[in-house]
């Protein structure tokens, strides 16, 4: 990324590595990681963010929304001002209703196909990567948290007309 540019020129050859804890993307939640990796920080690197509202309860961007408003009331802040839901058209809307209806109903839909096939298509490398990271000692962290590389997580994985979603019952509380 070009913003790190500096960074990797000045750190090349000086540096250490820390595991997924430290800097746990959003979507390795549905790979099922954070048993391996208990989340110490959530990267929320895709659009989806707490801050805007949850798209859906039970997911982690959802889950996280009333939390992350409380802390920033506890911080004196208005937290109306930072929230902003973005609204999808109408038809939009009702695609995503149809695709959910379908699928509950066991028709999946191409996009549901596509999903599934993606996801299964990256747990295995991310799989088999970790395991071999966790061999050989990459992450400095690992000594003082004692991570040890069980069997290939398989969650449960829904289809909601738009996205592959594994439910989560994440409390803040619980990432720390």
């Amino acid at each position: 990324m070009p913003d790190q540019d500096f960074l990797n020129w000045q750190f090349q050859d000086r540096w250490t590595e820390f595991s997924p804890r430290f800097n746990f993307q959003k979507g390795l939640f549905n790979y099922g990681y954070e048993a391996w990796f208990p989340p110490a920080f959530l990267h929320f690197s895709s659009f989806q963010k707490p801050w805007l509202g949850p798209d859906c309860a039970d997911s982690v961007q959802g889950q996280f929304h009333e939390p992350f408003l409380e802390m920033v009331r506890r911080a004196g802040c208005d937290a109306d001002l930072l929230t902003r839901r973005i609204r999808a058209s109408w038809p939009r809307r009702l695609r995503k209703a149809v695709r959910k209806a379908l699928s509950s109903a066991g028709l999946p839909v191409g996009k549901e196909r596509r999903l599934r096939a993606e996801w299964h298509k990256r747990a295995h490398p991310l799989y088999d990567g970790f395991v071999e990271d966790l061999r050989t000692g990459r992450y400095a962290d690992m000594p003082l948290t004692g991570f040890q590389a069980t069997e290939m997580p398989r969650p449960t994985l829904t289809f909601d007309g738009q996205y592959l979603r594994r439910r989560l019952t994440l409390e803040a509380e619980s990432l720390t």
